[in-house]
């Protein structure tokens, strides 16, 4: 899964304080209705730190955004040559 928002530089309320608090979040990409929106915590530590398992959350109902898959490498192909070994020369 991947995030698909970010925060912005816009908060309200003062930092500590009882009454509401927040920063603003905004979208990367379109989300289509009933699809969850995810926010990025950081790397594995921020959940091992807490203690907290690392787990998929998207459910058939409602999806999240899929990490784009990436491609495997190529195994090293051998290219078209004369057909003659090395050292041997034309002629």
């Amino acid at each position: 899964e991947r995030s698909n928002t970010k925060v912005t530089t816009v908060c309200f309320g003062k930092t500590y304080d009882r009454a509401l608090i927040g920063r603003e979040l905004e979208t990367t990409e379109l989300v289509k209705k009933g699809h969850q929106l995810l926010q990025w915590y950081g790397s594995k530590e921020w959940f091992e730190a807490r203690g907290i398992p690392r787990t998929n959350v998207g459910t058939e109902e409602y999806p999240t955004p899929q990490r784009k898959k990436k491609p495997k490498p190529m195994a090293p192909t051998r290219g078209k040559g004369t057909g003659k070994g090395k050292g041997q020369e034309e002629g």
